[in-house]
């Protein structure tokens, strides 16, 4: 069905007393100005004037939790404003809560990991840049903020939650999160937190975060509204999300055994990952002398390598190649790559065994 816009021969409305009392009336006397109508179907009726904003307001919001209605913005009617917005039917209704639950769409990434993201904090290209890296064609060149997921037996895990998750995970077509792991509190690794809110449907409850106490600080203060008792007008307003706190100590999630792993990123102590035979190491300058042995016998290490010149908080990339030189991993893979660093340019002077990471690259969990 479509929605009709305002000024037909029939007004299609929705017939919900319990709205209408919401809303404050039907036909109060104040006209449509500033007025949302309820379209959907069936018979015309008069507008449906607000006496109270948040009544109002509350209404509307069930409309749209309801999955079945979209927010139109139509041309003016007969108010002073010169546009109102009205509620429609969606040509194609949105699944509703017991189906999205069971069948979100997704890719199986089962037996492997995605980088999501490959960038530094600011990204690839970096705002208001004109360097080649950053004018590059060549998509190897376009990095988001650092994130891998990996597809474990029993599920997909997540490793940290940066401001471009929404846009990676739709890039890979990933529909569903299980539980994220945390390497550290900063922005480019957390910031995209709220994404998460959608998975709460799918797993019909809430999200399990991995975090070292740092983390957890930084994330209830950042996203009080998702752990305030009784603040949320509606499901899905907010994020659900459960804490459990880790340290090195080795855990098993999705029924894989995972090795945290201690690193120095500057003054600040995170954490890296491994997973068999697969280590995930960003954000990283100096790796602790206990914890070089958590990182022998290693398939593949995914590491931090910036730039080439050195950083404070950074390996540099020669630097990085230090570190593989030392563990000898069969492959290492680069991450958390700034604009300096062109991609076809800088693997031709890579040693054997060492590359560039790039968006969407897939390897296989051994």
């Amino acid at each position: 069905m479509t929605a009709q816009r305002p000024g037909g021969k029939k007004r299609k409305v929705i017939q919900l007393l319990s709205l209408c009392r919401l809303a404050g009336g039907v036909n109060n006397g104040r006209g449509p100005s500033f007025q949302e109508c309820f379209v959907a179907g069936g018979q015309s009726l008069d507008h449906v004037g607000p006496t109270d904003n948040n009544l109002f307001n509350l209404g509307m919001q069930t409309l749209l939790e309801s999955g079945r209605f979209a927010i139109l913005r139509v041309p003016g009617d007969r108010s002073s404003k010169p546009r109102s917005t009205v509620f429609g039917p969606l040509s194609r209704p949105l699944p509703d809560r017991k189906s999205m639950s069971r069948t979100p769409e997704t890719t199986d990434i089962t037996g492997h990991l995605v980088f999501l993201g490959t960038g530094t904090s600011v990204g690839v290209p970096m705002i208001g840049c004109g360097c080649d890296v950053c004018n590059s064609q060549d998509p190897k060149n376009n990095r988001t903020r650092c994130s891998v997921i990996l597809g474990l037996p029993e599920g997909t895990l997540l490793i940290d939650t940066p401001p471009d998750l929404r846009s990676q995970l739709l890039r890979e077509q990933l529909g569903l999160v299980h539980a994220v792991l945390f390497t550290h509190e900063h922005a480019d690794h957390l910031f995209g937190l709220d994404d998460l809110r959608i998975f709460q449907f799918y797993l019909n409850g809430a999200v399990p975060l991995y975090c070292e106490p740092t983390v957890e600080q930084r994330i209830l203060q950042s996203y009080d509204y998702a752990f305030a008792p009784a603040r949320s007008s509606h499901a899905g307003a907010t994020p659900k999300l459960s804490i459990q706190t880790i340290g090195t100590d080795p855990l098993t999630l999705l029924g894989t055994r995972i090795t945290p792993i201690r690193l120095h990123h500057g003054t600040f102590m995170v954490l890296g990952f491994r997973i068999g035979n697969v280590a995930y190491c960003t954000d990283v300058n100096e790796i602790p002398e206990e914890s070089w042995p958590r990182l022998e016998g290693l398939d593949v290490l995914i590491l931090g390598a910036l730039r080439n010149r050195p950083h404070p908080t950074h390996f540099s990339v020669q630097q990085a190649i230090e570190v593989h030189q030392r563990l000898r991993p069969k492959r290492t893979l680069l991450t958390h790559l700034s604009h300096e660093l062109d991609h076809e340019a800088t693997n031709a002077e890579l040693p054997a065994g060492v590359q560039l990471a790039y968006d969407g690259l897939k390897v296989p969990l051994t």
